[in-house]
């Protein structure tokens, strides 16, 4: 549960995955539908899913050359890593910000003044 909490623990980084989670699943379908009507696509769907997780699928990148099967696949494996690095950098922003914000407002709170 507390691996879980890494990619989902604020509601900044669920949106997150939702929204790359939506976006990849219609650009893919699209771009299988298309194929299946006209046996190519012109288009091409990285253009879309690759900047959607940027920082971290850089990370990820590598694999796409490295991986057997699907064109698909492989781009959807990446994004998911790279949406997950994502989350889990919102996250680490998201404490930090938190723990920064407890912090002053103890600093000002009636009691530390009482205290100090």
């Amino acid at each position: 549960m507390r691996i879980a909490r890494w990619f989902v623990g604020s509601w900044v980084s669920r949106i997150y995955l939702a929204v790359v989670a939506a976006v990849t699943t219609y650009v893919v379908a699209s771009a299988s539908i298309q194929t299946t009507q006209s046996g190519y696509t012109d288009s091409m769907p990285e253009i879309v899913l690759l900047p959607l997780s940027m920082p971290g699928v850089l990370l990820t990148l590598p694999m796409i050359m490295t991986t057997q099967g699907p064109w698909w696949l492989s781009l959807v494996v990446c994004v998911a890593i790279g949406a997950l690095i994502n989350a889990a950098a919102i996250n680490v922003v998201a404490s930090v910000l938190r723990r920064s914000r407890t912090r002053r407002t103890e600093a000002h709170s009636p009691a530390a003044e009482a205290i100090g």
